[in-house]
């Protein structure tokens, strides 16, 4: 019987060979969209899930310092004091962030690294995480003081195939330089973990370190990470916290209010990039799945308008079907094996379509997915969307076909009234509305991101690249060989300005911190970014400044002087420009006067608002260099580097162009709307086949009509007009209703951005009129062709 159910179904779906295509092709690409998108919320939702205790761990965020503001970085003595308060954890790790030059000798020869990605960690980051020791000993790899473990790929690049247990490299700088011995090898961190480093180095070694030996135990530069017992309950623990910060704060108040301890489950890190956002990224794969139901709702619909559209042409073998004994239920089955055999055909297409497709989804992403269809996971994948695409598509068609009466049919009395088949327009409208909402979105999205990468910074970043600043650890000479070199810099013609600094724009604050007015209340502090400068670093950035004076590269510096922007000015009620020059800012470590205070500029990209920035002067000032260049940027930077090498020959030259570094902030939107416009176009593309069908088929169906017109005197013009109308206008009608709401959600969308573009009506007329011209050109090509087509050949049979 299924056999027979086959053979027919096959035979129906070849006779119609044009409409069986589309269907084919339309749901092959929304089945594969739909693998595509499934392959990226797989992987995003699978950050930090495989570590084996992973559901009991908890990162912990803080406001002690920083008013309602949440921080994810503690002072290194909270996790202890955790620990010792609350029985109910088992365990805790806290990391420190480093990075170093580093040095080895392999037969004689020494080899130099610049290496930024290392963590210090306490021995329980082993236990608690999922990492697993591919070589050595993991009970004792963090026990020595100078115990160092390696990543698999860099004890590769370090000493290739050998043994790297007992090696011995050295870290030249950071935080705790000095010989480290390797003890063991791990494996790379995977791509699925916020966990990011090369190098794990014992955290006992840097609190013994000068700077933290016995003091800045609040220095908030540590990640903190609590384990919980298994019969422990988080919201026990939460609701305990408040008793425990008065304990832990004692007469370190900071900050008076709003000060509080939460836990972030380990698996929702990833969702919530910025703290005081929580859950933006989840969002962000929320509106992916939805896409892609929207896609695959709009291939699955083609092919029940299709479907549906030719009963009267399917009615008379329904019809026969039933006169020599068909039952219904028969005529559903061969229905449904005709939608599952389509459906079958799809998805093994779609699944060649999807790998074609990886490569432009792996360079949007930056990932490097892979799509194993011989995976059981996939194959169930598979298996889910055949059966569903063939329910949804193929039920409603095969009840409406296998309802007919014989009598009826044979009567020839089957006729298509507008009103029992307005479920069609209404489908198609469905189509058109999703199509436009993504149009909409990629337009909103491109719009807002390409004003805040073209916005004025209020600096000027142009011809401005950054040389990372030499290593020179304790030498005496340190900032007179930097001196010298940035003097002899600036001898050459094409460089017009250097200067040095900590950090650069786009980068993190030396140090964010409490502060207040001096003579303010202790509760009064708020949180402010602190930035290490030289005095040539204004006038290179050309920062305007609105009062007071800047410092004098020739003078000597002040050590006691600061200036702020006009945020600062705001935050710490210092009146206005020229008032604030009286005023004080007591900082963490002494009393700095306000010199100077600077107009408000975007250091960090406009997704951000304006932060209270106050700059410290030094003559050098921390390892950046930044060089303003005039001329042939190539040949400069050859020049360049050549000096470097000689000046410092023992480490490596590394440079990077500002804006292109500045604009990197962008990239997550960038990639947000690279997705949304090449899922946009397949969605209009799968619902532009559909039209195209659907317009084929009724130009087909009125041969006869329109030939008798034609006859009777009506013009190709006329025709077209009355065959376009019956499909547009069911778009209009849903483009009108769906424009509200994305008016509303593009609002919502922007609204997340302290500086936004306004939703403007072009964002939504032009979409519409877009999608429209698109839909006018489908039907048009079938309708002129009809319009067109000599009448005799039509009736010369009648």
């Amino acid at each position: 019987m299924i056999l027979s159910y086959l053979k027919v179904a096959l035979r129906n779906v070849l006779k119609r060979k044009a409409f069986t295509l589309i269907n084919i092709f339309g749901l092959a690409i929304g089945v594969a969209v739909c693998l595509l998108i499934g392959k990226y919320i797989s992987f995003e939702t699978s950050y930090d899930k495989f570590h084996a205790k992973g559901e009991s761990i908890y990162r912990v965020i803080d406001s002690f310092y920083t008013g309602s503001v949440k921080d994810e970085y503690d002072g290194y003595d909270l996790g202890p004091a955790l620990a010792a308060t609350f029985p109910d954890i088992e365990a805790f790790t806290r990391i420190h962030g480093n990075g170093s030059m580093v040095s080895f000798t392999d037969q004689g020869k020494e080899f130099r690294y610049r290496e930024p990605r290392m963590l210090f960690v306490d021995s329980a980051f082993l236990k608690m995480f999922s990492f697993k020791i591919a070589r050595g000993d993991q009970s004792s790899a963090l026990r020595g003081a100078n115990s160092i473990i390696l990543t698999e790929s860099i004890a590769a690049k370090y000493f290739g195939d050998n043994d790297p247990i007992g090696k011995i490299i050295q870290l030249h700088d950071g935080w705790a330089p000095g010989p480290y011995i390797v003890m063991a090898v791990i494996q790379d961190p995977p791509e699925n973990t916020h966990f990011i480093y090369d190098f794990l180095l014992p955290m006992h070694t840097l609190l013994q370190t000068e700077f933290y030996r016995g003091q800045h135990e609040r220095w908030d530069n540590f990640h903190t990470y609590v384990q919980l017992k298994d019969d422990a309950a988080i919201d026990k623990l939460t609701a305990s916290t408040p008793r425990f910060i008065q304990t832990y704060r004692g007469s370190d108040k900071g900050i008076g209010a709003n000060t509080s301890l939460q836990f972030q489950p380990l698996s929702y890190i990833h969702y919530s990039p910025d703290l005081n956002k929580p859950d933006t990224h989840l969002a962000t794969i929320y509106l992916f799945a939805t896409i892609a139901l929207f896609v695959l709702s709009i291939a699955w619909i083609n092919y029940v308008n299709l479907a549906t559209a030719r009963a009267i042409e399917r009615a008379r073998e329904v019809g026969v079907k039933k006169a020599i004994g068909a039952s219904r239920r028969q005529l559903v089955i061969q229905f449904l094996v005709e939608a599952g055999l389509i459906n079958f055909v799809s998805v093994l297409l779609a699944a060649g379509i999807a790998l074609l497709l990886l490569p432009v989804l792996n360079s949007i992403t930056g990932r490097s997915f892979q799509l194993d269809l011989g995976e059981p996971g996939w194959l169930v994948t598979l298996g889910i969307l055949f059966t569903l695409g063939t329910v949804v598509s193929g039920v409603y068609p095969a009840v409406v076909l296998s309802s007919f009466k014989t009598t009826e049919v044979i009567k020839g009395k089957i006729r298509e009234e507008s009103n029992r088949w307005s479920l069609r327009n209404g489908m198609v409208g469905f189509q058109f509305a999703c199509s436009l909402l993504l149009l909409v979105a990629t337009s909103v999205i491109f719009r807002q991101v390409n004003f805040m990468k073209d916005q004025d910074k209020e600096f000027n970043t142009k011809q401005t690249i950054i040389l990372k600043g030499p290593e020179l650890g304790e030498a005496k000479d340190s900032r007179e060989r930097m001196s010298s070199f940035r003097n002899e810099l600036l001898q050459y013609p094409f460089v017009n300005k250097v200067a040095t600094s900590f950090s650069v724009p786009g980068e993190n604050p030396s140090i964010s911190t409490g502060m207040r007015k001096l003579g303010a209340p202790e509760s009064d502090n708020r949180v402010g970014d602190l930035y290490w400068i030289d005095p040539n670093f204004m006038d290179l950035y050309g920062i305007e400044l609105l009062s007071g004076e800047s410092w004098d590269p020739q003078a000597k510096m002040d050590p006691e002087s600061v200036i702020i922007n006009e945020e600062a000015v705001n935050v710490f009620q210092l009146g206005d420009s020229e008032s604030a020059l009286r005023e004080k800012l007591i900082l963490p470590f002494d009393t700095a006067r306000i010199a100077g205070v600077v107009k408000n500029h975007h250091w960090n990209s406009m997704k951000k608002p304006y932060t209270p920035m106050i700059f410290r002067c030094e003559q050098i000032s921390g390892a950046n260099v930044s060089l303003q260049l005039n001329g042939s940027v190539h040949q400069a930077i050859a020049q360049i580097e050549q000096k470097y090498k000689a000046d410092f020959p023992d480490n490596d030259f590394s440079y990077y162009f500002l804006d292109d570094f500045y604009r990197e902030q962008y990239h997550e939107e960038e990639i947000f709307g690279k997705l949304f416009t090449v899922f946009s176009i397949l969605a209009v593309v799968i619902g532009c086949l559909g039209l195209w069908g659907l317009a084929t088929f009724a130009t087909l169906r009125r041969r006869k009509e329109i030939s008798i017109r034609k006859t009777l005197g009506a013009t190709a013009y006329s025709i077209v007009v009355l065959l376009v109308r019956q499909f547009l206008k069911p778009l209009a009608i849903a483009g009108a209703a769906v424009l509200p709401l994305a008016w509303l959600l593009g609002r919502n969308w922007l609204e997340t951005f302290p500086y936004r573009i306004d939703l403007s009506i072009d964002l939504m007329i032009l979409p519409l009129g877009i999608l429209l011209l698109v839909a006018l050109i489908t039907v048009s090509y079938q309708t002129l062709k009809v319009a067109h087509a000599n009448p005799v050949d039509s009736l010369k049979g009648e």
